[in-house]
Formats: structure tokens, sequence, C-alpha cells
């Protein structure tokens, strides 16, 4: 990372270096590999996040990029922090050996659908029952995220490898 990049951060408000080298590293690949357009940092004071906005083609509308770290867990209280800089977001997880995988989150999720009552305590133990499924095939969904293989989930005490299978 470049003086004149953590100069930049500093002046947005950032403090965090390892936000700081996650951002650097999500500017990096959006603008040399992926060739997005108008790659910009920006800093939200209030959910203590740098992020990037950029835009897939020369006149598209600009998407969110949010770099975090492959070690930090998600949960629902998180994603939803995020989605307040934006309706939807791309979370850029970020490993040490510098590979990204890119997953985009929509406000909405985890909403039970209309005719499930919304009490707050189904919703909550949605959300956790999800949190767990989540962080129980985290593995599994990274690997098929790198290597862009569409798999589906299902709910089970002790999922078989062929509930992986697409």
């Amino acid at each position: 990372m470049n003086d004149f990049a953590i100069e930049k951060f500093k002046q947005l408000g950032c403090r965090s270096k390892l936000q700081m080298s996650l951002a650097f590293q999500v500017h990096l690949e959006l603008n040399e590999v992926k060739k997005y357009w108008d790659v910009e940092y920006k800093y939200n004071e209030q959910i203590d996040c740098l992020y990037l906005t950029a835009c897939k083609c020369k006149n598209s509308d600009a998407t969110t990029f949010i770099p975090i770290p492959a070690c930090q867990k998600l949960n629902f209280n998180v994603m939803n922090k995020y989605l307040e800089l934006s309706q939807s977001v791309c979370l850029v997880i970020c490993k040490a050996d510098s590979t990204c995988v890119y997953y985009e989150i929509t406000v909405g999720i985890g909403v039970p659908p209309p005719d499930v009552p919304n009490t707050s305590a189904s919703v909550q133990s949605k959300r956790e029952q999800l949190d767990k499924e989540l962080q129980k095939n985290r593995k599994v969904l990274e690997e098929s995220a790198l290597h862009g293989i569409p798999i589906t989930l299902k709910s089970k005490d002790k999922p078989s490898d062929s509930d992986y299978s697409d």
C-alpha cells in the first residue's frame, strides 16, 4: 500500500489499518483485473466502514463494495449495518493470499414471507438458524463461489455430500 492511499484513507476518517489494506486490495482488483470504472473510496463514520463504489460499465449505476477479511464472522446485524450504505451491496471477502470472493446481499434478507407472522422472536430464531447454517457451510460456500459453482444448501441436521450438488 502506498503513502498516497494511506493519506487518502486518513482524510476520509478511517483509522483501521486492516480496513485500509483490504480496501486497497479490492481497489487494485476492481481496477486492474475486473476493469471497473470510476472506482472510489468512501468511509461511513456511523458504522465505521471503509468501502468502495465502482461502475461495471462506463454509464452504469455504481455498485457498493465492502471489503471484509475472510476470518470475520457475519450475522444479520452486521449485514443489515452494511445495507445502511445501499439497498444492495457486494461483500468482498478477502483472504491473505489476495483471493477475493464476491457476495451480493440485498435489503430484505431474512424477512419472513408475508403470510408468516412477523414476531421478533420468530424472525430472530430464523436468523439464528440461518447464521448457524452459513457458518457450518462456510468452506463449501467459499469454494463454490471461488469456482463459480452454484449450490443449494438444504437444511438438515447433518447434510450429506449430495446436498451440495446443483
